[in-house]
């Protein structure tokens, strides 16, 4: 995927001209596992989720007062896990 780059003020490491950056693949896993319990009344469901399960993300975000916020590519949510518990009436 390409993005724009623009650049900003002039300070160490920002870049002087705007640019089209081709963007390194992404992979984002994500999984989920659901265990029921049915020896009890009501029914109780206990789930475990891991987003983005090998944490891929940008690594060169602009800095500082005057860098590109526009400048964003690749997933949205880092690393993350959830549990959750749910039951059928």
């Amino acid at each position: 995927m390409f993005t724009p780059h623009y650049a900003g003020a002039e300070f160490e490491g920002a870049i002087t001209e705007d640019e089209l950056v081709e963007t390194p693949s992404f992979v984002e896993f994500n999984s989920k596992v659901t265990y029921t319990l049915i020896d009890i009344e009501p029914e109780i469901k206990l789930t475990f989720s891991v987003y983005n399960m090998f944490n891929s993300f940008q690594d060169d975000f602009d800095l500082g007062a005057h860098r590109d916020s526009g400048y964003i590519y690749g997933p949205v949510r880092p690393r993350t896990f959830s549990l959750g518990v749910s039951t059928a009436i």
